[in-house]
């Protein structure tokens, strides 16, 4: 499973710290303490004097040892130094007694005697923190170790063996700026001055004992996994097995001679299933069904051994030899024990051990995790979590952070991510005094068991109400922790692009909660698009929401949030799936990053894998070619595959296919036309799921952009789309169409063939009519040759029936938000028909979906003219005659409604609201949106009885209204127009329309 990534070089830090000595062994003639060691490695293509730098250790959280390195001493470019921590325990000792300390051959031109102040060395026990840092005070690598719980003074993990090594990579994140090393391994074989080189050929995956499914015996189907982590082919005709079956007796083995030739290829793998007695008569294609596996037949390797195999119980080594007799690669199982001969730690039935790449520039890899998942051939291994929970610490929450990761774990999670909200928690403006926050990060670190549970701490910041018609975000992977009201919805990304080992996600994007501006991205960037890797998608509304926000230009995975209050987490079968190499936390927040991430809703053992010409889900691809897409859907249980589909831009179903089986593959072959495809999995019980897209991430200069017109005729609106040429060279070929709610052929409306258009030219194409019905989504697709390819870009725009046009949220009396007694909305008919607003209701922020204000009986909008929705609270007594005097109007009953406020939803709409929804009586559906005092539209002062002192600014004069225009972003939101502005109920201007 898995293996050493590559890191762009423009990325990491010139020097980077990667391996420490902090417990040197203590012999006769050597004091503890004696040769301890920094190893420092410059990653440069320029040589590095250590005079300009100096080391920082933290040994508390505000206590620090400072050691200047005073000495010019040059690492070249590429080059190791080994910086020995000369104390008073090193006293006496030379360059030659490290050097026969640990077996090395260091001169003086790759290490440094940097000599401490008396007692001064790396602590062995509590949370250490090293800092390389320059003279100037630029912190430029830090590396930490005993950390696996925050802030400890005991704990001692790291440093359990005498001269044992603590290894560090530098990881790879998506953004740059990071210099905290990652630690790969602990209480490692010491190796000063020599980075890890790696085998050729690693053994990363081991199946010693396989069950007796489908009636074959016990051990039918072990297999050992080989990687060629080499840039070229390896025949494996010229390699050989030894399993050290008594491993008290190192001369004692059985030899498995890989005779036949057997090429595996580059950066690839292949099993070698170990075929015994038992397995006699077996296939591949039963080697592949017992495990669940798609992999091709070529991976599989079938290799008889007779009576012979891997043993389940005690100590056991298997390593590979070349036939020359060159070890390769060696990995050890049930080691560990107090028992070598009766051992069964790793050995659970149809559980496999998982392996990775030494780090001691020996051929011994390292177990990372035994128990898992079998995955023969595969990359990655399926993982199954929640990543949104609460707890006591919401106000509406119950439980603790303890009892909720014990639960998770308990209920069988691989993972779980807390997410309390910030503004809930103590000391939310200052979050380093917040014990609140503190206890969550703690029982993360407690509870967190590698290889078996991974827990994680985060927080949810809620951007609605007065802070922003955005949505909620969780974040993950933080030292730090905001509330809305000091981190805005546009800093917070500055926040996340400057902490680049961070992990966040858009929470359940709807109409209530908020779909952060339509996916508008805050700040213009395009690298923006990646900040956010993570997107909630629990239900079809938010399937919705998760391709508008991929047409948008957003990179982001679906996820499943349980979003639990009540000590109920993963009281269902929803889970967020991660494909991961191993359950940990790093490797867990990798596969996110890495977007290799699907929601599966309804079923928590859904294993599905997504890929296009062998590319996992997430991925971005560059002039891929043809596409060759891959799905597979496994249901381990007996729940059928019903279908799969699998999407492109705008909703596109560019492949389909149904089943009738626990196991499915599609398989399609399709030219490179659209900029991102995703999966959808369904089952016959209801179930679901969603992958994460793969991106062609080609440049495209073609641009579409969408609007809609007022007509004279018979149709309410045309729709208008307009093709831009952003490249050098003129586009050929292009041909635009109109589609009716989706892009079936039957549904098309209309097409225009435009032909060239020169660069940077545009040209418009217009639709002949729309459907009289309105309220109908149009989709667009143009497509035009570029650089001899055929490429389509699409978009949609909603053609609305309704439209709110006007809203007095602060009308005239009163003497506070919650008492304005002539809060208005006005509703424009947008077509040629009229309307009866008795098949409609009105939604204001934040209340229960069910509060709707219903529009009963009859009430008709004639087509294209207003009428207004007065809202009356509870217990008013003013009447329609009351309403004109305040606005100075002649409205008659037929024209305005009166609309009373329920005991649940009776607040006006200056009362903290910040949105209103027309919404359709027979699906809910939203027809019409206006938002106001959001984002910048909102001032915040102080804190009073806990919460800000707030001025509306679009609410501000009493008696005032604001102006809404027709959507320009082709969705239901209204465009605002202007605020604070004398109130004309029932009076619409032609520059609140479609433009004729």
């Amino acid at each position: 499973m898995g293996g050493a990534d590559s890191v762009s070089a423009s990325a990491v830090p010139q020097v980077i710290i990667t391996e420490m000595v902090p417990q040197p062994n203590k012999s006769p003639t050597d004091p503890t303490d004696s040769y301890e060691y920094i190893e420092l490695h410059n990653t440069g293509s320029s040589s590095v004097d250590l005079a300009d730098y100096r080391l920082k250790v933290w040994t508390t959280p505000t206590t620090s040892q400072t050691w200047d390195i005073t000495a010019s001493k040059t690492i070249p470019a590429g080059g190791v130094m080994v910086v020995w921590v000369y104390n008073v325990y090193a006293a006496g000792l030379t360059l030659a007694d490290f050097n026969a300390h640990y077996g090395v051959s260091l001169t003086t031109a790759n290490s440094y005697i940097l000599t401490v102040p008396g007692t001064e060395r790396l602590p062995n026990t509590g949370v250490q923190k090293v800092v390389l840092a320059r003279d100037t005070g630029e912190e430029v690598s830090i590396a930490k170790y005993n950390d696996a719980v925050f802030n400890n003074t005991d704990r001692w993990e790291d440093t359990a063996i005498a001269d044992g090594g603590i290894v560090y990579e530098y990881p790879e994140y998506e953004f740059p700026g990071n210099i905290t090393m990652r630690k790969i391994a602990s209480n490692q074989k010491a190796t000063p001055g020599a980075l890890p080189s790696y085998p050729n050929i690693w053994i990363t995956e081991l199946m010693p004992n396989s069950s007796a499914g489908g009636g074959s015996p016990n051990d039918a189907y072990e297999y050992i996994e080989l990687y060629n982590n080499s840039s070229s082919s390896i025949d494996l005709a010229g390699y050989k097995f030894q399993w050290y079956y008594n491993t008290a007796s190192p001369s004692t083995y059985v030899t498995w001679d890989l005779w036949a030739n057997h090429t595996l290829p580059a950066k690839s793998r292949i099993v070698v299933w170990l075929q015994r007695t038992e397995s006699a008569g077996k296939t591949i294609a039963d080697f592949k069904n017992h495990y669940d596996v798609y992999v091709e037949d070529s991976v599989i390797y079938p290799f008889e051994t007779a009576a012979q195999g891997l043993a389940n119980t005690g100590k056991k080594s298997l390593a590979l030899y070349t036939d020359g007799g060159t070890e390769v690669s060696r990995v050890t199982y049930n080691d560990g024990t107090s028992n070598d001969t009766t051992a069964t730690v790793d050995t659970a039935e149809d559980k496999s051990i998982v392996y990775s790449y030494p780090v001691d520039n020996t051929t011994n890899m390292r177990k990372v995790a035994s128990s898992q998942y079998a995955t023969p051939g595969e990359t990655y291994n399926w993982f199954y979590g929640d990543v949104h929970g609460h707890t006591e610490y919401d106000t509406y929450g119950k439980g603790t952070p303890a009892q909720a990761y014990k639960d998770t774990k308990d209920r069988g999670a691989d993972f779980f991510f807390l997410s309390e909200h910030g503004e809930e928690l103590d000391h939310r403006t200052d979050y380093p005094q917040s014990e609140e926050w503190r206890d969550i990060r703690l029982q993360a670190d407690l509870h967190n068991f590698p290889s078996t549970y991974s827990s994680f701490p985060g927080f949810e910041i809620a951007y609605n109400h007065n802070t922003g018609y955005y949505g909620h975000l969780n974040v993950f992977n933080t030292e730090w922790f905001y509330e809305r009201y000091n981190k805005s919805f546009p800093s917070l990304f500055d926040e996340l692009r400057a902490t680049p080992e961070a992990v966040a996600q858009f929470n359940h994007p709807e109409d209530h909660f908020g779909e952060f501006n339509d996916f508008t991205n805050p700040d213009g960037d395009p690298l923006t698009y990646d900040l956010i890797p993570l997107i909630e998608v629990r239900t079809d509304r938010q399937f919705e929401y998760f391709k508008r926000g991929l047409d948008k230009g957003w990179h982001f995975a679906p996820t499943f949030g349980g979003d639990d209050h009540a000590a109920n987490w993963l009281s269902t079968k929803s889970r967020t799936v991660v494909l991961a190499e191993s359950n940990t936390r790093d490797s867990i927040l990798d596969a996110m990053r890495k977007r290799r991430v699907y929601s599966s809703y309804g079923d928590a053992d859904l294993r599905v894998n997504f890929k296009i010409n062998g590319a996992e889900m997430g991925s971005k691809l560059t002039s891929p070619g043809t596409l060759n897409i891959d799905v597979t859907a496994v249901n381990p249980t007996a729940d059928n595959i019903s279908k799969i589909t699998v999407y492109s831009n705008n909703g596109r179903v560019v492949a389909s296919q149904t089943f009738s089986s626990r196991k499915a593959r599609l398989t399609a072959s399709l030219p490179p036309q659209y900029g991102y495809y995703f999966a959808r999995v369904e089952q016959s019980d209801g179930d679901w799921a969603v992958t994460a897209p793969i991106w062609i991430v080609d440049p495209m200069p073609m641009e579409l952009s969408m609007g809609n017109r007022q007509t004279t005729g018979a149709a309410p609106v045309q729709v208008e789309a307009t093709v831009h040429n952003n490249g050098v060279s003129a586009l050929t070929n292009v041909v635009v169409k109109f589609f009716k709610d989706s892009f079936d052929p039957a549904n098309e409306i209309g097409v225009t063939t435009l032909s060239s258009i020169a660069a940077s030219g545009s040209a418009t194409a217009v639709t002949a009519q729309v459907p009289a019905s309105a309220g109908v989504k149009i989709l667009v697709q143009a497509t035009a040759t570029i650089d001899g390819v055929s490429r389509t870009i699409s978009n949609s725009v909603i053609v609305p029936e309704l439209l709110i046009t006007e809203l007095a949220g602060n009308s005239p009396g009163g003497t506070g938000p919650d008492v304005d007694e002539f809060d208005f909305i006005e509703v424009y008919n947008n077509t040629k028909n009229a309307i009866n607003l008795g098949d409609y209701a009105i939604r204001y922020d934040y209340t229960d979906e069910n509060d709707k204000l219903d529009v009963t009986g009859s009430f008709v909008i004639p087509a294209q003219s207003a009428k207004v929705l007065w809202l009356r609270l509870p217990g008013s007594t003013k009447t329609l005659a009351d309403f004109n005097a305040a606005y100075n109007t002649s409205l008659t009953a037929s024209d305005a409604y009166i609309l009373n406020a329920t005991s649940r939803q009776n607040k006006a709409l200056n009362g903290n609201a910040t949105w209103v929804q027309l919404v359709r009586d027979s699906n809910d559906s939203v027809v019409s949106m206006a938002v106001y005092n959001e984002g910048t539209s909102a001032e915040y002062g102080p804190i009073v009885d806990g919460e800000h002192v707030i001025s509306f600014l679009d609410t501000t004069l009493d008696g005032s209204s604001i102006v809404y225009g027709s959507p320009l972003d082709g969705t239901y939101k209204m465009s605002k127009l202007s605020t604070n502005q004398p109130p004309t109920p029932g009076s619409v201007l032609s520059s609140q329309l479609p433009p004729s």
